[in-house]
């Protein structure tokens, strides 16, 4: 490994120990807990080293939810929903999402408690647009060849993914943390979903 690759990874490396130590503080404490110092001392680095990285604590909690976003939405945007029947597509889309941001529940929490706006539906060409295009599409898809029953796409897109997220916040903040459990409630839960948008004819 190269200099420059070095200087990278201890970058990254410093910005995932602010990252966790910022999430738990505010697990902990609360957002209003949150301070550069108390993130300095928790790592035992100088508030100095913080401030070469980020401006204030609302950058850092900015940057922990952008690049979780980021990371759901390249990881949905590879599945090749749009390859797949929409009943399948809405099932591997739903319980791949909740799946996702359960691999980082201690942020995925923190980023809950922060009380920060979270948007998967912004009217834009970014990831986040694109992720919500992808699924208003497959729900676009379900209804005009008749499998899905929803009046509104966008309407039908924004209420599962608020569902997927109300069970999250229930497997969170209830501490279930079996892996067996979890994925029984999350199939369970994306089964009663798709149930529900799907036509009855």
């Amino acid at each position: 490994m190269g200099t420059k690759e070095r200087r990278l990874a201890e970058r990254e490396h410093i910005r995932k120990i602010i990252f966790d130590a910022a999430s738990d503080i505010i697990i902990e404490d609360g957002f209003e807990k949150l301070s550069i110092r108390k993130i300095a001392d928790r790592i035992e680095y100088s508030p100095g080293v913080i401030y070469n990285y980020f401006k204030d604590k609302n950058e850092i909690v900015e940057r922990i939810i952008a690049e979780n976003i980021k990371r759901i939405c390249d990881s949905m945007l590879s599945l090749g929903l749009q390859e797949m029947s929409p009943k399948a597509a809405l099932e591997l889309g739903l319980t791949r999402f909740a799946g996702i941001m359960l691999e980082n529940r201690q942020q995925y929490k923190a980023i809950m408690l922060s009380g920060m706006n979270v948007s998967l539906f912004r009217e834009d060409k970014s990831e986040t647009g694109r992720l919500s295009e992808l699924l208003i599409g497959v729900l676009k898809n379900g209804k005009d060849s008749g499998v899905f029953d929803v009046r509104s796409e966008e309407i039908a897109a924004m209420l599962l993914i608020a569902s997927v997220f109300g069970l999250l916040n229930t497997l969170v903040q209830e501490e279930i943390e079996d892996e067996k459990t979890q994925a029984l409630l999350i199939e369970s839960h994306v089964e009663i979903l798709v149930r529900g948008v799907s036509g009855h004819s």
